[in-house]
Order: C-alpha cells, then sequence, then structure tokens
C-alpha cells in the first residue's frame, strides 16, 4: 500500500495562472471573464490538482514535495481533444510521413527511401498523404507505387484516413482483382478497363489490405500509445476521446494503464465496423457489452459507440444532398442504410450508450439526426 502522504506532490510557482473558474451558466450567457493569476502557484497531489492560488501556499509544502519554478510562464489547464484516434497516430509516428510532400515525386522519393532499408517482402505504409496540398496536379496509383517497388508490398493512408492507394504487391496479397466484388460499405477502385487501380475507399475496402497487413502485437500497440502521449503532452493536450477502438486496441490500453505507460486520459469509442461484420453482428455487440458509457476512471473510461456513416469530399464518399460537381456521377454514399442507423441509436439507448457518428455531407447529417431522434423515441418509451 502506498504511504500516505498530507503534502502536495509538485507545485509550480512564479507562473501566470490561467483558470477556468466559470460555471457553463456564465459562459453559457457570454461571460468569459475567468480569472488570471499573476505569480500563482498550482499544487498537485496523487494527480489531482489541489490548489490554486497567488503567491506560494506554504502549508502544502512538505520535505518530499517537487518544486518547480516555472519563472513566470503561462500555466493553463490541460487540453482535451474531443474526437481524435490517438492510438492510430501513434502507430502513424513508425510509418513514412507523407503529410510535407507537394508533389507525387515527393511522396516516391521518401517510400522508396524506406523500402531501400528493408528486405523485399517487408511491407511498407506510408500515412497522411494530400494530393489536394500537391502542386503537380497528380494522383498516385497503383502502377505509380510499383515504380517504388515491386518487391515490397506497399500501401499508403491518406490524410484523411478514408482512402488509401496500394501497389500491385499489396494487391496481389489481398487477393483483390478485376473479378473482387466491392465489400459491403466500400469501393474498390477500378481503371477504365475495370482492374483495381489501387485505390480503396472506406473501412471495408482498406480492410482487404489491411487484414494481410502483418496486425501489430499488443507491445507495439502499447508502443504507441506511449509514443503518442508524450506528443501529446508536448502541445498541452492530456486528455483524448479516441474514436475507432477495436477490442484488441481496448486491451492494449488497459495493459498501458495497468504497467504505467498511459500518460493521458483517453476515452475510448468502440467501432461499429462494418470490415468485420453487419449490423446484427454489431446491434448484438451493443446489446452484450457488459460495461457502457462512463464505465472506467478518470484515465481511462468507455466513452461511447463509433460509426462511419459516410466518407469525404475529395474522394466522393460524403453523402451529400446533390450530386458533386467535380464527380457528377455520385453524390456519395452511407455505408449503414439509415434504417440501419436508426437501429443502432435505439439500441444503444436502451442500453445505455452514448453515440458518436462520423458524418461530412449534409444528407449523411439528415440520416444521422433522424436516428438520434429514433434513439430518443426509444429512451422515452
Amino acid at each position: 500500500m502506498k504511504e500516505w502522504y498530507p503534502y502536495a506532490d509538485l507545485v509550480l510557482k512564479n507562473g501566470k495562472i490561467y483558470t477556468v473558474d466559470l460555471t457553463i451558466p456564465e459562459i453559457q450567457s457570454g461571460n468569459y471573464d475567468f480569472t488570471v493569476i499573476e505569480n500563482g502557484y498550482v499544487a498537485v497531489k496523487d494527480g489531482k490538482i489541489i490548489g490554486v492560488g497567488e503567491g506560494l501556499e506554504e502549508s502544502l509544502l512538505g520535505e518530499k514535495t517537487q518544486v518547480v519554478d516555472v519563472e513566470g510562464k503561462t500555466v493553463i489547464p490541460g487540453l482535451m481533444d474531443s474526437h481524435m484516434h490517438a492510438m492510430f497516430a501513434g502507430m502513424d509516428l513508425q510509418n513514412v510521413a507523407l503529410e510535407k510532400c507537394k508533389t507525387m515525386d515527393e511522396m516516391l522519393a521518401l517510400l522508396k527511401e524506406r523500402a531501400a532499408k528493408e528486405p523485399a517482402g517487408k511491407w511498407i505504409k506510408g500515412a497522411a498523404w494530400n494530393e489536394l496540398n500537391w502542386t503537380d496536379g497528380k494522383k498516385p496509383d497503383r502502377y505509380v507505387l510499383d515504380s517504388v517497388s515491386t518487391e515490397h508490398p506497399i500501401f499508403a493512408k491518406r490524410l484523411c484516413c478514408h482512402v488509401i492507394v496500394a501497389n500491385s504487391k499489396a494487391l496481389e496479397l489481398a487477393e483483390i482483382t478485376k473479378d473482387t466484388p466491392d465489400p459491403d460499405g466500400g469501393i474498390i477502385g477500378r481503371d477504365e478497363k475495370g482492374e483495381p487501380n489501387g485505390w480503396l475507399y472506406e473501412n471495408s475496402a482498406m480492410d482487404l489490405i489491411e487484414k494481410v497487413y502483418l496486425a501489430p502485437t499488443e507491445e507495439e500497440l502499447m508502443a504507441s500509445i506511449e509514443g503518442i502521449g508524450k506528443y501529446l503532452n508536448s502541445l498541452g493536450i492530456t486528455s483524448v476521446i479516441d474514436a475507432n477502438m477495436t477490442f484488441d486496441c481496448m486491451r492494449a490500453y488497459k495493459e498501458a494503464y495497468k504497467a504505467g505507460r498511459l500518460n493521458y486520459r483517453d476515452n475510448m469509442m468502440f467501432y461499429l465496423d462494418k470490415a468485420i461484420g453487419d449490423i446484427p453482428y454489431h446491434l448484438n455487440r451493443i446489446k452484450e457489452m457488459t460495461a457502457v458509457t462512463g464505465f472506467g476512471d478518470d484515465m481511462l473510461k468507455f466513452n461511447g459507440i463509433k460509426v462511419t456513416l459516410d466518407g469525404i469530399p475529395a474522394s466522393g464518399t460524403a453523402y451529400m444532398r446533390r450530386n458533386y460537381k467535380h464527380m457528377p456521377e455520385t453524390r456519395g454514399y452511407t455505408t449503414i442504410t439509415p434504417e440501419e442507423m436508426k437501429e443502432v441509436c435505439r439500441y444503444a439507448s436502451r442500453y445505455n450508450w452514448q453515440v458518436g457518428v462520423h458524418t461530412i455531407g449534409d444528407a449523411a447529417m439528415d440520416v444521422a439526426l433522424d436516428a438520434f431522434e429514433a434513439g430518443a423515441e426509444e429512451k422515452d418509451n
């Protein structure tokens, strides 16, 4: 048992302390004039703030208290990111970073650099490319990635995380051919001859590649949690809502917490992924889960259910009320039907789950709002 210590564990002194000492009704009324303390202190014990004020409260100090003089620097409450994919971002720290590329050639050069360091057959994975930021107006496809290597399976996830592009080796290992049908909720991109062009849209299609990519071990998942935590903390982010969690991801979070490797508050949203089952399967998951929204503690808890209802405008997968100007043949689509979305919300309401829905298109928002209404009616009955 930990020995009880009656004093603060940590005290920050000589800081400009920004408080958040307003109530929600005050903020709603337009009052944002929260207190700022010049030459102030913050005292922490067992991970919780126990004192904030001017000067320094000597009664909080003991022999073991760590006192840090911040020398007039600003101290703010920890920031919370209300929707991100922290664990996946941690995994991407290990992949080829493509977000700064300004041309397709720059993307290819970085992938070639990684491939040159890896043995033939080793998967090469890139992250966060965005052709809309490129100055050459080009788009990558399987044949372009083949110029990087035909011996390495390669795939790169777009910045939006709703599209990947893969080379021929990766498509071959995933057994994606001209005859492969589009999976439920996703699209396999094709050229004018009907052959797969390397583009895969939405999770159920992307999973055709990712399921043959060697799944990360629990230790690798825990390392990603630890790595992204250091990065988030460096930006002042101390709490996140982490969407799209699988059972493996949630187990890794639990083990990282137990091992003292979780250094941000994580609110997990478990994912209703069409890549692993249809809606009846997921409705049964909702019914059988013994823990619901709010289960856990201050560091790790269940937040809600996550549904990816549509995609993004750039790829024409966001579900719009009217057809796209740049893709007039489509107005996008939803990954599940409006009635299925309503049934998810009814079940969530019945079994005390919050629901988070990815919606980008205005038509998708119509579907989500109708579903929320159905969930509210279920709660009232």
